[in-house]
């Protein structure tokens, strides 16, 4: 997760943070430690909304633990979260405006289970023994009167693992896996302290600690098997010549047609630029690309002004061979409008004038 998604390790030092500032509040009880956290969980919805929403759950619970211990509203946490939604309300009313649809957020029954699977099967294959690791924590810490006091670092992130389930936060459901991911780690610790607890006692004995060893390991494992079986390419051969030709032949500054790759080569290898970005990572900021969208659905059916009338001075019209099924391609039309100046079997390169 650290490697392909950026910002979570952004998110990720953030949430260390706090679980550091909230576990040394825990035992110093300094005023000032609550104001950080409030602090810096305000400020995360910009930088990454999944990990804002976890530990705004988190301060949350913690609010209401407080709340339930004292008898009084009057608690650190609460004023803690009032100031983080205080900083945080602008970020997420500029989100939530975005394009008119809000966050893309959406019910999402399983996450995501495939068509036909039943939702046993899929959280068994899955989730597999940490799914139990998962249950029995939480049972052990509800039911064991001397470990409730643990609860708060562990429920917050059930409640949004099950929430992970139900509901996608973002259009793509996979996403969700950024919730998710806390709640293995919450687990994870959790099996370390167990892990020290059974190592401590006497008469020590291994078996169990090789057990949480195997189930805490055991997802990692399989899932490190899983990623040498796999063969992504970022880019192909064809790509690659493609970009070539763009920077030897196209001007630094020249402007290309595309469609919203995320890997688009013209732009990721070329380093020219384009007029659409991938829409999955423009979706949540407010930025109204419905237009730019429109424009490149135009030239892909041939239709794209010249450079000297479009807002974009775009010069070239780059189509894939395997284009998205969103995006509806009239070669014909595109080959009678314009003039091709470069083409290999993945891509062709036409002059918008």
């Amino acid at each position: 997760l650290l490697l392909p998604q950026r910002a979570f390790l952004f998110g990720f030092a953030a949430f260390a943070t706090v679980l550091v500032l909230v576990a040394q509040h825990e035992h110093t009880k300094r005023r000032l430690i609550p104001v950080a956290v409030a602090i810096i969980v305000g400020l995360m919805p910009l930088a990454h909304p999944h990990t804002f929403v976890t530990l705004a759950v988190f301060l949350m619970a913690l609010a209401a633990r407080d709340i339930y211990r004292q008898r009084t509203w009057r608690n650190e946490w609460l004023v803690a979260g009032v100031i983080a939604a205080v900083i945080a309300l602008p970020q997420l009313i500029w989100q939530l405006a975005a394009n008119h649809n809000g966050s893309g957020g959406h019910l999402a029954l399983g996450w995501m289970v495939n068509p036909g699977q039943t939702l046993i099967s899929f959280w068994g294959q899955n989730y597999g023994l940490m799914g139990i690791w998962f249950v029995g924590l939480s049972v052990a810490l509800i039911i064991h009167r001397s470990w409730r006091r643990y609860l708060i670092w562990f429920a917050p992130f059930m409640a949004l693992f099950i929430l992970a389930n139900l509901y996608s936060l973002q259009p793509f459901n996979y996403d969700n896996l950024k919730l998710i991911t806390y709640t293995y780690l919450m687990a994870s610790l959790f099996a370390g302290v167990a892990i020290t607890h059974l190592v401590r006692s006497r008469p020590f004995s291994l078996l169990p600690v090789a057990l949480i060893l195997l189930i805490v390991a055991a997802p990692g494992m399989l899932a490190v098997t899983r990623e040498f079986q796999l063969h992504d390419q970022f880019a192909s051969q064809d790509d690659v010549t493609l970009a070539d030709w763009v920077r030897s032949e196209t001007l630094p500054n020249d402007v290309f047609i595309t469609t919203d790759m995320p890997n688009q080569p013209i732009a990721t290898l070329a380093g020219r630029p384009i007029i659409l970005g991938y829409r999955g990572w423009l979706y949540n900021f407010n930025i109204d690309y419905t237009k730019r969208s429109q424009d490149v659905a135009d030239a892909l059916a041939g239709r794209a002004i010249t450079p000297s009338d479009s807002p974009y001075h775009a010069s070239y019209l780059a189509v894939g061979t395997y284009e998205a099924s969103e995006w509806q391609v009239n070669r014909a039309a595109i080959a009678t409008r314009f003039s091709l100046v470069y083409s290999n079997a993945s891509w062709s390169v036409y002059r918008l004038n």
